[in-house]
């Protein structure tokens, strides 16, 4: 009987802390919705900004606004800016729509998170957790997944949805060509024709980037060798492959996780920093050790202040894959002084 009152008290304690809980993994919710919805204005907008951007280069006069469906109260006069203005206005929307995309994968990654802390604090069964460990782990298994997910979703957003966006707008334009007897239109078909190639070309490298299949058939350095030279073709940055030679080939989840490394920093090299070389080195310091490192001239960044944030680069995700295997990643650079990943990890035959 003295134990009862305890065992009140203690759960009240658990529930009040599990309705805080609640309450704000619904706030959290909410401000997803409501980002949600920014971010599809936004969409909207570059969609029509798009099509816009489409009728001013293909016409020599541009038409009015309200021709076209749109208001004119954003645009002085009721005719349409010019296409300088226009694709500066695509790109803030663009820009746009990624700060959102990185705001609701924040908040998705925080209400997965309550959520598991939820369903342990009031005992569910289903979450199958009695170790307060096991619930972080869980929770952290849970945000790796979702980080995952949302990196495709902007590699989709990016690639193949772009694509047939792109592809919607023209073929809009070319109906409309149609129905007034341009004699532009097979100009215009054969434009939409070069760009789904390059639009089946783009999905072809996502799937590549997905998995790269060939690192069973040609292991590490020859699937590096033909990454990197798809990747000099298409951004013109000049990549060089150092002290490449080994012996034999490494175990396959080795192979991964490097390959993975690589790819990752000459992403982060593409995206952020304005580098005109890198240089790929591998090699082996003694006997038991493998080091990969990625070197480029760019503008390099600060790393103690992107550190403590976590790191917008994927600097986290490469130091993950580094340590599943044994692993560690070293990141050194500074504003104006470019940046050096370096991998090294225990080596092991295959």
């Amino acid at each position: 009987m003295a134990d009862e009152p305890d065992d009140k008290l203690l759960a009240e304690i658990l529930q009040s802390i599990s309705d805080d809980l609640q309450g704000r993994l619904d706030y959290l919710r909410g401000a997803a919705a409501k980002v949600e919805r920014l971010k599809q204005q936004d969409e909207d907008d570059l969609r029509q900004l798009q099509r816009l951007i489409s009728e001013v280069s293909a016409v020599s006069a541009p038409p009015k606004v309200a021709a076209l469906g749109l208001e004119s109260d954003n645009i002085p006069g009721g005719w349409i800016a010019p296409e300088k203005e226009l694709r500066a206005r695509a790109a803030a929307a663009d820009c746009s729509i990624a700060r959102a995309d990185q705001l609701l994968e924040k908040l998705r990654l925080l209400s997965n998170q309550m959520e598991v802390s939820i369903a342990y604090m009031e005992g569910d069964e289903s979450v199958h957790v009695t170790d307060p460990w096991e619930a972080a782990l869980r929770a952290r298994m849970i945000q790796g997944q979702e980080e995952e997910r949302s990196r495709l979703a902007r590699e989709i957003h990016d690639g193949p949805a772009q694509v047939l966006a792109n592809a919607i707008m023209g073929l809009d334009f070319c109906e409309e060509l149609a129905k007034r007897g341009s004699p532009n239109l097979p100009d215009e078909l054969a434009k939409l024709r070069v760009g789904m190639r390059e639009g089946l070309g783009e999905l072809r490298h996502f799937i590549f980037n997905l998995r790269p299949t060939s690192l069973q058939e040609l292991g590490l350095i020859g699937t590096l060798c033909r990454y990197i030279e798809d990747y000099e073709e298409r951004f013109g940055i000049q990549v060089s492959l150092r002290n490449a030679q080994l012996a034999e080939r490494l175990p396959h989840e080795q192979e991964i996780v490097l390959f993975r490394v690589v790819q990752e920093a000459l992403q982060n090299v593409r995206k952020h920093a304005n580098a005109s070389q890198v240089i790929v080195a591998i090699d082996r310091p003694d006997p038991h050790t493998l080091n990969v490192c990625v070197t480029d001239n760019g503008d390099g960044f600060d790393y103690t202040n992107i550190a403590q944030r976590n790191g917008p680069f994927g600097l986290v995700s490469m130091r993950e894959r580094a340590e599943s295997i044994g692993g560690k990643i070293r990141i050194k650079s500074s504003p104006g002084r470019g940046t050096e990943v370096a991998l090294s990890i225990p080596y092991s035959r295959g």
